[in-house]
């Protein structure tokens, strides 16, 4: 998959996590990355229906490789949301 995709997934990616991070509460990690993953998901295939040609191609690309969202999601999350541990030991950075 071509990274400039998912460099413009960023903005995608980012709003879904804010809006995970507001749905749930603290301890359901596992949730908002569902839910993140699935909002993605969700987009991708709905645009990828009505897309043509290289728009078509580059939509189920997305679809096909989730396993690189895993730690997309986690990095983003990250940066927005620090865990409660990494910013109150300074040894965890």
């Amino acid at each position: 998959m071509n990274w400039t995709v998912l460099f413009n997934l960023l903005p995608l990616i980012t709003s879904l996590v804010k809006l995970a991070e507001g749905l749930f509460g603290d301890n359901t990690g596992t949730t908002k990355k569902a839910f993140v993953k699935e909002g993605i998901k969700t987009v991708a295939t709905g645009i990828g229906m009505v897309s043509t040609g290289g728009q078509k191609d580059t939509w189920n690309a997305i679809n096909n490789n989730f396993e690189l969202f895993g730690g997309l999601i986690d990095a983003i999350a990250g940066a927005i949301y620090p865990s409660n541990e990494s910013v109150d030991d300074p040894q965890a950075h």
